[in-house]
C-alpha cells in the first residue's frame, strides 16, 4: 500500500483485511465503508493495520466514527473485556485465550487506544500476544491470582515498568 493513500472505499461485502495491508499508509485518514457501523464488528482485521483502525470511518447510513471494531467481548472461557476511555478491563475466571501475532487479540483494532490495562482477580494467565504492539499502553494492573504471562504477552508495548504478583510462576 502507498504512503500517500489518504482515503479508501470499502464495499459492504468485505469480510477480511489481511495483516499489514495498510501498515505503511501513514497518511490514511478516512475509510468510506458502504455498510453500517454494526457490520464492521464482523470484519476480521489482521494485525499491523493500526492506520486503518484509527482512521475516521464514514458509513453508508451517513454516520461516522473515530476508529472501528468492538469495545467489548470475550477473551477466554468465563472471561470478558471492555474498553472505555483508554482503559481495557478484563474480568472473569481462568486462563486467557492465547493469540498470535497474525490474528491478534479481540481488541486488535482498538489497541492504539489502550493506555491502561486492568486485569481482575480470578484471571490465571495473560494470553500470548494479548497486548502485542499496544504502543500507547503505559499502566498495567495484574491480579494476585495470576500464574502465567504467556509468550510475547506485552511484546512491543509501551509499558516501561510492570509490577509482577508474588504468585506468578511462568513468564
Amino acid at each position: 500500500a502507498s504512503r500517500s493513500l489518504q482515503s479508501i472505499d470499502l464495499p459492504d461485502t468485505i469480510s477480511t483485511i489481511a495483516s499489514s495491508s495498510f501498515v505503511d499508509c501513514s497518511a490514511l485518514r478516512e475509510v468510506h465503508y458502504a455498510g453500517t457501523p454494526e457490520q464492521t464488528t464482523s470484519i476480521k482485521i489482521g494485525t499491523n493495520n493500526v492506520r486503518l483502525s484509527n482512521a475516521t470511518w464514514f458509513y453508508g447510513d451517513g454516520t461516522s466514527t473515530e476508529g472501528v471494531g468492538p469495545t467489548s467481548g470475550t477473551c477466554g472461557n468465563n472471561m470478558s473485556w471492555t474498553l472505555k476511555n483508554g482503559v481495557l478491563t478484563i474480568i472473569g475466571q481462568g486462563e486467557m485465550t492465547n493469540f498470535t501475532s497474525d490474528t491478534g487479540a479481540p481488541w486488535e483494532t482498538r489497541k492504539s487506544q489502550i493506555t491502561e490495562v486492568s486485569i481482575g482477580d480470578g484471571i490465571a494467565s495473560v494470553g500470548s500476544y494479548a497486548f502485542y504492539n499496544c504502543s500507547n499502553l503505559r499502566t498495567v494492573t495484574l491480579p494476585g491470582t495470576l500464574k502465567a504471562l504467556n509468550s510475547s504477552s506485552f511484546a512491543s508495548s509501551g509499558i516501561g515498568q510492570i509490577e509482577l504478583p508474588n504468585g506468578l510462576e511462568t513468564i
